[in-house]
């Protein structure tokens, strides 16, 4: 913002001593000096990045410096019989009131806030997979979109932190094999958005499927995953054998606080030429 230069008024207007002796023609006034041109203020840089990460959402932050998105969430794998204590998975987080029986982590955090958060990163979303049979067999179409990096962070029990991907926490029943989650095994695919009908005033709602369908980041193949990962496998028994689960050695006990932590790991974009 410039400032204005402060005019000063020269008022100065002489009155004779001898008012009965005054001249009838008022002398001149001064004139007064030229004001200076008034400094401007220096003019704002490029606005600064904040540094470390900013709560962009409720339960979720952006590092715009670190290209990072997290979300907070707590551990969800827990068997529904002491008996049969293995827990299947079919999704890695879910939302709540929704497949929290086959989850790893749940989140309180709204996927589409999520889908936003990624957005200020600068990433677009590509779209998510299909597994279907089809008279040729099975039809596997893999997700596409940007490629992540997922990690779980937590606090141990002597409260030092500790960060592993998804898959430390995840083997297969038969073979104890872990899935390959490697860095750019997740994809930003975006979910997708769906339409139903409001029950008390029969509106059309439209909503972001991976919401409701508690698929925010993805194992098996629903088709709405927000991230999913690049393996296609179809959560229907008729098509392919579950085989992942929680893996009781390593996964923390239930209700342990997870923040999970997305990297997209292709560089940002260049900067375009400034306009002319």
């Amino acid at each position: 913002m410039l400032l204005l230069g402060t005019l000063t008024l020269w008022a100065a207007i002489t009155t004779p001593a001898d008012p009965l002796h005054a001249s009838a023609t008022p002398p001149a006034l001064p004139v007064p000096p030229a004001p200076s041109p008034a400094a401007p203020d220096a003019l704002p840089g490029p606005a600064k990045r904040p540094a470390g990460p900013v709560e962009a959402f409720p339960h979720v932050r952006v590092d715009l410096a670190a290209r990072r998105v997290e979300f907070d969430a707590t551990v969800e794998a827990r068997p529904l019989d002491p008996e049969t204590p293995l827990v299947f998975l079919e999704v890695i987080a879910c939302t709540p009131n929704t497949r929290e029986h086959e989850a790893l982590v749940l989140s309180r955090a709204r996927a589409e806030h999520v889908h936003a958060a990624l957005l200020l990163l600068g990433l677009t979303p590509g779209a998510p997979g299909s597994v279907a049979q089809r008279p040729s067999g099975i039809a596997r179409t893999p997700p596409s979109g940007p490629a992540l990096a997922v990690t779980f962070e937590w606090a141990a029990p002597d409260g030092s932190r500790s960060s592993a991907p998804p898959s430390a926490w995840i083997r297969d029943k038969a073979t104890g094999h872990r899935p390959a989650m490697n860095p750019g095994d997740f994809v930003f695919a975006g979910s997708k958005t769906a339409t139903s009908t409001d029950p008390t005033s029969g509106a059309a709602v439209t909503y972001y499927a991976a919401q409701a369908a508690g698929t925010l980041i993805g194992l098996t193949t629903f088709g709405d995953e927000a991230v999913a990962w690049r393996t296609v496998l179809s959560p229907e028994t008729a098509l392919d054998t579950p085989v992942w689960i929680a893996d009781p050695a390593t996964t923390p006990p239930p209700g342990t606080p997870v923040v999970v932590a997305i990297r997209p790991l292709d560089p940002p974009a260049a900067p375009g030429p400034p306009p002319s």
